[in-house]
């Protein structure tokens, strides 16, 4: 017996001693609710509750036990019959879950099961009774939206394979339903409405084949519903609805029914919490003729009569919502289109495509890619792609990965080198906030900082380059009104180098083969550090280019250096510069002149 075993034995036991309980075998689990199959055990506990009038109820609660209660908390269900006697109260979903604690938001003592155990059906209890005296009600109005996803009576399930972009009321701006061909992650319809969001998105489809058709959306404008479940429609029902808003959209909805799209969609307004969301239904496709009726049918008169359609269960949808904002409310509880940045990025390679994923966290930027070089495969162990990408060129391959992560980014990808744009196509950097330059080539680098004092090139720069082993990690930051460069480095026997490298400047000078690993031919040299290394580098570096992004650092061109692992090079005999030796290894440095 485990551990976990014991402590639910140990609980049923104390229980049973207090309450008419008993364990499900698991024929009578499967034949209670197809739910439970994932659950290690169900409990069956029949306890009172207290109607309005004073007097009680005998209802059956089913405790259901994951296999590491009491780390994880039980979830309570009602037996059919008791669910069947209270049905259609806060709290209570129709596949007769009793929603008692936010499992998110809990936190328990698991050195008291047996306490949990009472805690859940404690609150399971006052539910029901609060239900039962319709006390907490208005409740439905606050959850509206996990309501209308029940399933009521015989309907089919809620459609929840509808993507939404719709940003702006659609009485403002039309909506198009974009209905796919094959679903895509388990979308098959697209709520299209004409903002840059859903361009992007369509754009995308396209890119890729995707294959839909479109079609027009009915919408009204205000609520067709009562807050209270259920909320299943038939089809008679719902022609009834709008016919009593008034003549004008009765008219309209007419016509729109009749006409031959493929897909009949109502779409409406529901205000929930202080925003508004749209739901609607489809229509079934329209019987075209009917036993007792002459002629071809139209698809109101198959919709309004129950002996041929009307009795049919519209199919309610439950669109989600795939806008930047509810996007950003989502996952950072606020949205700020100051974050909208458009970057270009030169260089693809191990630093520049790690960057990219620091950079994506930017929700809803722009992001211009160039590299004329194939990503290969002994690339593959430090760079952000892997062997899915072998051969194809970087600057495309990043490109798809970060329309696949979120298929609404502007992307546009070059297989070319960032210096075919620098003179005669200066404007497709020059709209963008930032240049990212990650080539690792100096002469590259001096090229661009020239360009910046000319004023040819006129956007904050960030350049990037490592030390052989990842010694160290640098950055420039330009200011292109305050262009800082060359003080950043020094001449010594001809090379020049970074005043603040890591490794000492006679290492390099002396040429310490260490430094460059060759596998076969002249152009098959190499530096060597490691890709953990890389996205320690750009971790610890993001919080400063985070400042510079999005302008909370004011200051002027400035560098920084993240410094690697001194023990490792200690061992391989690499000389640290005399700046270094009373530093940290796993540290950023900040520059200034």
């Amino acid at each position: 017996m485990t551990y976990f075993e014991l402590l639910r034995k140990q609980s049923f036991d104390k229980l049973s001693k207090i309450e008419n309980v008993e364990v499900l075998s698991d024929k009578e689990k499967k034949e209670s609710n197809k739910w439970f199959e994932k659950f290690e055990e169900v409990w069956s506990i029949s306890r009172p509750v207290e109607t309005p009038e004073g007097g009680q109820k005998e209802l059956t609660f089913l405790l259901c036990f994951m296999h590491d209660f009491p780390v994880s908390l039980p979830d309570v269900f009602l037996n059919e019959s008791s669910y069947k006697e209270v049905k259609h109260i806060p709290h209570v979903d129709t596949n007769r879950f009793v929603c008692t604690i936010d499992k998110a938001l809990a936190t328990t003592n698991i050195d008291k099961p047996f306490e949990i155990i009472e805690e859940v059906l404690l609150k399971a209890r006052q539910i029901i009774e609060n239900g039962i005296a319709q006390k907490n009600f208005s409740d439905f109005t606050e959850e509206f939206l996990s309501y209308w996803e029940n399933q009521y009576g015989n309907e089919n399930d809620v459609n929840t394979e509808v993507l939404s972009f719709i940003t702006v009321n659609p009485s403002e701006i039309k909506v198009t339903l974009i209905s796919l061909e094959k679903r895509f992650r388990g979308f098959k319809h697209i709520l299209f409405q004409n903002n840059k969001e859903a361009q992007r998105f369509k754009v995308f489809l396209d890119e890729h084949n995707m294959r839909y058709v479109e079609n027009d959306v009915f919408y009204i404008d205000q609520d067709l519903l009562n807050d209270r479940p259920p909320y299943h429609i038939n089809c008679h029902d719902s022609v009834e609805i709008i016919k009593h808003i008034s003549d004008d959209i009765y008219h309209d909805f007419k016509k729109y029914l009749n006409n031959n799209s493929a897909y009949k969609l109502i779409l409406f307004k529901k205000r929930v919490n202080r925003k508004d969301h749209y739901l609607g239904w489809f229509y079934p496709s329209p019987k075209s003729s009917a036993k007792g009726f002459s002629g071809k049918l139209s698809a109101l008169k198959a919709m309004s009569t129950k002996g041929i359609q009307g009795h049919k269960y519209v199919f309610r949808i439950s669109p989600k919502d795939f806008t930047h904002e509810r996007v950003m409310r989502r996952s950072s509880g606020y949205t700020n289109d100051d974050h909208e940045k458009k970057f270009a990025i030169a260089g693809l390679g191990s630093v520049g495509s790690h960057l990219v994923h620091f950079l994506s966290g930017f929700q809803g930027s722009e992001f211009i890619l160039f590299d004329p070089d194939l990503l290969t495969i002994e690339n593959t162990g430090r760079h952000l792609l892997g062997f899915e990408h072998v051969r194809a060129n970087k600057a495309k391959a990043i490109k798809e990965y970060l329309v696949r992560k979120n298929p609404k980014l502007k992307v546009n990808s070059y297989d070319q080198s960032v210096l075919n744009y620098c003179n005669k196509e200066t404007k497709l950097l020059n709209n963008s906030d930032f240049l990212f330059l990650a080539v690792g080539k100096q002469n590259v680098e001096t090229y661009i900082v020239d360009l910046i004092k000319k004023g040819t090139i006129n956007i904050p720069t960030f350049i990037f380059w490592v030390e052989p082993y990842l010694a160290g990690g640098h950055c420039i930051y330009i200011d292109p009104d305050n262009v800082r460069y060359e003080e950043f480095y020094e001449t010594t026997e001809e090379r020049k180098l970074f005043k603040f490298n890591v490794i000492k400047k006679s290492e390099y000078l002396r040429g310490n083969e260490l430094f460059k690993m060759k596998e076969a031919s002249c152009q098959s040299s190499y530096m060597p550090y490691s890709g953990s290394n890389v996205i320690y580098f750009l971790s610890q570096l993001y919080p400063f280019l985070w400042k510079k992004i999005s302008n909370s650092d004011t200051q002027k061109s400035k560098a920084y250096t993240w410094v690697g692992d001194f023990n490792m090079l200690d061992k391989m005999g690499i000389e640290l510069s005399d700046y270094y030796q009373v530093k940290d290894s796993f540290n950023i440095i900040e520059h200034k002149l």
